[in-house]
């Protein structure tokens, strides 16, 4: 942008006999120095001229790297968000399976219990029938016998009606458990 204007010197070129040359010297000192002092202001200039581009290049970069900078946090915050909704709901889900699971197994574990309850009761009916068999042999084995005292055949009958009362509660519970037709 500077152009160098380079001025011939009137003096030397005319020579010392013109009557122009002083006022031509003066004027070509004149105009060096016009030049000169455009060439300062041109140098002003353009050195004004590149630091506020340098600036404006350095706000623009700011600016840029910070819209950037807000972009690139809004897209983290909605691929954060995304991934805790995604997360929220495969969560609730795997609550959702996990309660459906733990229901499933508590229904197991009550029916398991209610199972080995059932099973005690029936092999205590079991015990209390062959109990029951086993003390009306005795009692009409001792009917026989002519040496028995009453007192003994009414102790053994008091024990058989309190076997067979028995018999029928554990019936009852087994009926109540399971369906099991009651024993009487």
């Amino acid at each position: 942008m500077s152009d160098n204007v380079t001025v011939q010197d009137p003096i030397v070129s005319a020579g010392t006999s013109d009557p122009f040359v002083e006022p031509l010297a003066t004027l070509s000192s004149e105009l060096t120095g016009i030049a000169t002092a455009i060439q300062t202001i041109e140098t002003r200039y353009l050195n004004r001229l590149q630091t506020a581009a340098a600036e404006i290049r350095k706000t623009l970069n700011e600016e840029i790297t910070a819209e950037r900078q807000r972009q690139f946090d809004y897209q983290l915050q909605e691929g954060l968000q995304i991934v805790r909704d995604q997360f929220e709901e495969r969560f609730r889900g795997a609550a959702q399976d996990w309660q459906a699971e733990r229901e499933k197994l508590m229904g197991e574990v009550e029916s398991l219990r209610q199972y080995s309850s059932t099973q005690e009761v029936l092999k205590e009916i079991t015990q209390t029938e062959a109990a029951l068999g086993e003390l009306k042999k005795e009692i009409d084995s001792v009917l026989d016998a002519p040496d028995v005292e009453l007192s003994g055949i009414i102790r053994k009958n008091a024990k058989l009606v309190e076997m067979r009362a028995y018999l029928r509660g554990l019936s009852f519970r087994a009926v109540s458990d399971q369906n099991v037709p009651p024993v009487i």
